[in-house]
């Protein structure tokens, strides 16, 4: 470098827009906004620059460079030129193009009233502006506030709602975060506040069933957790009685309870019409006589079809059909007489 060229650069000073930073850099990868800004100074000196130059110069791998050019051009912020050289957008003109574009089809006579929706747009705007964006909000996301309006059909409040929720989570950074969160509400039904109240209800409902739940089985709940609990909630509507009562029930008959049990367990319930606790007892209650009631039909079908009157139960001792059956209303008569027997009674 020559002594001159030195002198320049000691001297020279790079602009970066503030558009850049207030709306764009959020965004990004560090290594884009690190070639973003070497692009801006080597473009204010007239000079080209290509993959390879970046690559020395930065002390990036080639590939990490071509993936943070495809970021920078997806976000609007390099082009190439004629030629097929890489060369900086000015984003301040696009961005002025697009204002002046809005502002054409917003026009509105100058004797026509202004309606309550655009009054309302407009006060929503103002808010968002002066809360979350220190009263410098760009342009684009005006056009995303239109977007949620018209294309979405979101009340103000829920709009208002949707920026908050991403400021509070840090991630009002760019135009695709509120994008994804707004299809996904918009996904569940939400449009006007009372929906909202009703899905965040909703939400906070899942949150403390999932973390009781877990206290209940001893286990840390996964994704897929959240999954069934929402699916018991939403779905089947049941209130966390019900659930609580369908964990107790299979650590009752499972040495290794799970939410797949459970959730077996639920899906038997909810197909017997079953919503209350009282209903879910009794049906359990019926569902254990019903049960009894089989075993000791099988039972006796089995001493039935037996060989003899004579079944053996302990090493050499033997008892006769009644006594079996005297056992079996009374199983404490069977320990006495068990404990009456000598440990080695030896041959008869």
């Amino acid at each position: 470098m020559k002594s001159d060229d030195r002198k320049k650069l000691l001297l020279s000073d790079t602009a970066v827009p503030d558009l850049f930073i207030s709306d764009y850099m959020p965004g990004l990868s560090g290594i884009s906004v690190q070639i973003y800004l070497y692009f801006l100074m080597a473009s204010g000196k007239g000079y080209a620059i290509g993959e390879k130059d970046i690559a020395s110069r930065l002390s990036v791998a080639i590939q990490d460079v071509k993936g943070a050019l495809a970021e920078l051009a997806l976000a609007g912020l390099i082009d190439r030129d004629e030629r097929g050289k890489l060369k900086v957008s000015d984003i301040k003109v696009a961005e002025v193009e697009r204002y002046i574009q809005r502002s054409s089809r917003e026009e509105v006579k100058e004797n026509e009233p202004i309606s309550p929706l655009n009054e309302a747009r407009e006060k929503l705007a103002g808010s968002i502006e002066s809360t979350f964006f220190h009263g410098s909000m760009a342009y684009q996301w005006y056009r995303e506030i239109d977007t949620l309006l018209f294309e979405f059909g979101f009340d103000p409040d829920v709009i208002y709602a949707l920026f908050q929720q991403l400021y509070k989570d840090n991630q009002l950074t760019s135009v695709s975060k509120i994008k994804y969160m707004a299809v996904q509400w918009h996904g569940k039904g939400i449009c006007t506040a009372k929906d909202l109240d009703a899905y965040l209800m909703r939400e906070e409902t899942v949150a403390v069933t999932l973390r009781k739940l877990g206290k209940r089985l001893r286990k840390k709940m996964t994704g897929f957790d959240e999954d069934t609990i929402r699916l018991w909630i939403e779905k089947l509507a049941y209130p966390y009685e019900v659930m609580e009562y369908a964990i107790q029930k299979v650590c009752e008959y499972s040495a290794a309870p799970s939410m797949k049990r459970a959730n077996d367990l639920l899906m038997t319930w909810y197909a017997a019409g079953i919503k209350t606790l009282d209903e879910a007892k009794s049906f359990e209650n019926e569902q254990a006589k019903l049960n009894s009631a089989r075993y000791r039909s099988e039972k006796a079908a089995d001493l039935k079809s037996g060989a003899g009157n004579i079944k053996q139960n302990f090493a050499g001792v033997t008892y006769t059909e009644e006594e079996l059956h005297r056992f079996e209303d009374d199983p404490n008569e069977l320990m006495e007489r068990y404990a009456r027997e000598p440990s080695d009674p030896g041959p008869r």
